[in-house]
């Protein structure tokens, strides 16, 4: 059985896996960082190689963030009353992975070296990215995210079969006559 915990963290991640308005508006800022080549990708980078550099360093910190706020605001639900601060406090935290994260994805593409200072550097600077990043968040999908935070009410003798929908169900689990279960 998974825990708890991890049953209503997936939850949430799944929301955000199966938003279309999160994966457009994913699609369009990777868009809008390739085309404007901000940073000084324009001047360093062709346009197919920036498109995968914006991909790939968007893929990964918005992985980053999303998990760090979807555990905060599972794990802070007893400390810290607004769903809101939460995912702020999770988002904020993630700045540091995401600063590190930043300098092995500068390394891949350009070969530039990573030091301490310059990692601390870059997740100082994905601070404010952090928190724009879970005020759109918020935004745009709080409703959702609160909606999947609610574990399904269930009683202890409901049975497995009983909770999956009739349409979900196999042929040979139609009937529960037909089920056996070996005894040890």
């Amino acid at each position: 059985m998974i825990h708890p915990f991890l049953q209503s963290t997936l939850r949430e991640l799944q929301v955000f896996l199966q938003s279309r308005r999160f994966w457009g508006t994913f699609a369009a800022i990777v868009l809008l960082f390739a085309v404007t080549g901000p940073y000084g990708t324009m001047e360093s980078m062709a346009f197919g190689e920036r498109l995968a550099y914006w991909l790939t360093l968007h893929a990964v910190a918005w992985a980053i963030a999303i998990l760090c706020a979807v555990m905060a605001e599972r794990l802070l639900r007893e400390v810290i009353v607004s769903m809101f601060a939460r995912m702020m406090t999770g988002s904020l935290i993630a700045a540091l992975p995401i600063g590190f994260a930043i300098s092995l994805v500068d390394y891949i593409f350009t070969g530039e070296t990573t030091t301490l200072e310059s990692g601390l550097q870059r997740a100082l600077f994905a601070v404010p990215l952090c928190a724009l990043f879970c005020l759109l968040t918020y935004m745009a999908m709080s409703r959702k995210i609160a909606e999947a935070a609610v574990p399904e009410e269930t009683s202890p003798g409901t049975s497995i079969l009983d909770r999956l929908k009739p349409e979900n169900r196999a042929r040979c689990c139609a009937s529960p006559s037909r089920i056996t279960i070996p005894r040890w």
